[in-house]
């Protein structure tokens, strides 16, 4: 006879909780415990009372990680005690890679930190699909070993897919746009919609010349870049490379750009420097005006209180705007498009929700944002919210893809808008 699974603690019947978890009471205990403590830290952390450096989110992730995939894989499959230790050593050494990247020695190093991303982002998908297999083996409580096995090629396929999709494909994304004040002789102005690149530690230089290449490719009138730039914490030899390819984007009237919450959560002292040498002009709570007809609005990120910058202002960015001529807004954040059609916006471009990346999350994006990815339109006032060009923290891309965006305005009378 084999040796049972660790988790076979007596032969009485179990039910309810305990029949789906089957965890020993010491180990329950110090489970509660640490996910109590974590709760409260990161409690204390989202309500700026004390940060944490993120322990409390680690420690509620490592319990839950734990009790719905460890717990589910080691039960379901009935492994007896040396295999059990083969997929324990596995799963606590995919759970210390995750939780690497927490680390600023880790973070620092591009390699590192990209692999603990990833098991992260396998975790994610993992919990989403031992939740769904707890909920079927209520309905199906004999087949737990198969439903267990399906799961892990499942989270196999899922994770390889999104992976690649998230860290290799970059698409172009053509849209036209009726802007109803624009002029019949400025009908097929073309903009460049760039938005949460993040260029950091995991952005290679090799994918940056390629966002570089293909948006120069396009030959558009202007490029924008709403927000979330660079995770760039200090000045060094990748901000260099970062200016020079930057340096290389080419537009007829030039690169406008506003700021996120990364520039001012890791970007505060490299952004200016970024965006100044590679000409870039941040629009920050003002307008300008390019071909002497668009009116081009930006406003910063929330996120200024961190920084002493400006609160972002609609009434200030939009003062000295034209109500004849039309309006483009570059804001971060969606959020602000409402108010914005009250200012006499034609057109806001944004970013931040990145399409709810990286997976389970996509499927999800849509509770958190009224507009949450693509192109919307309010009566003749649109927006167009960035699923990104690039992705943060997790690689890993299931139902979105990095983004390129190619928007092309027209006067109404012209052709009929498509969007999603």
């Amino acid at each position: 006879m084999s040796a049972k699974s660790e988790f076979k603690l007596d032969d009485k019947p179990k039910s309810g909780i305990r029949k789906i978890f089957p965890i020993s009471p010491g180990k329950r205990k110090i489970l509660i415990t640490l996910f109590g403590t974590g709760f409260f830290l990161k409690t204390l952390e989202n309500m700026g009372i004390w940060y944490s450096f993120e322990i409390g989110e680690l420690l509620v992730c490592c319990c839950i990680y734990y009790t719905i995939v460890y717990v589910r894989i080691s039960s379901g499959l009935n492994l007896s005690r040396k295999n059990n230790k083969i997929v324990s050593i596995i799963f606590w050494t995919v759970l210390v890679v995750h939780a690497s990247p927490w680390l600023p020695v880790v973070r620092s190093t591009s390699v590192l930190s990209y692999v603990g991303a990833l098991c992260r982002g396998i975790f994610y998908i993992a919990e989403i699909l031992f939740f769904l297999e707890i909920v079927f083996s209520l309905i199906f409580p004999s087949l737990s070993r198969r439903r267990v096995i399906i799961v892990l090629i499942i989270l196999a396929i899922v994770s390889g897919y999104s992976a690649y999709n998230g860290s290799t494909v970059l698409v172009i994304k053509e849209l036209t746009v009726p802007v109803k004040k624009l002029p019949k002789n400025m009908s097929g102005f073309t903009i460049v919609h760039l938005s949460d690149l993040h260029i950091g530690n995991r952005f290679t230089e090799k994918w940056l010349m390629r966002i570089v290449k293909e948006t120069n490719r396009l030959k558009s009138d202007l490029i924008v870049i709403t927000g979330d730039l660079c995770d760039i914490t200090k000045l060094d030899r990748k901000t260099l490379y970062i200016i020079d390819h930057l340096g290389k984007l080419k537009a007829k009237y030039g690169i406008l750009a506003v700021t996120g919450n990364h520039e001012y959560d890791e970007g505060l002292h490299t952004f200016p420097k970024i965006a100044r040498e590679s000409g870039i002009r941040v629009l920050r709570n003002e307008s300008i005006t390019v071909a002497g007809v668009i009116q081009i609005a930006g406003i910063n990120d929330p996120l200024f209180r961190e920084s002493g910058d400006r609160k972002p202002d609609l009434e200030a960015a939009l003062k000295h705007i034209n109500p004849q001529k039309p309006v483009i807004l570059l804001s971060h954040r969606p959020k602000y498009f409402d108010e914005a059609i009250r200012y006499g916006v034609d057109l806001q471009l944004s970013g931040h929700t990145h399409g709810g990346q990286p997976p389970p999350y996509e499927l999800m994006v849509g509770l958190a944002f009224k507009y949450s990815s693509g192109l919307y339109n309010v009566g003749d006032n649109y927006i167009h919210t960035s699923p990104g060009t690039g992705v943060y923290g997790v690689p890993m891309r299931l139902f979105t893809h990095n983004e390129i965006t190619r928007i092309t305005l027209i006067s109404p009378g012209l052709l009929l808008c498509y969007h999603r």
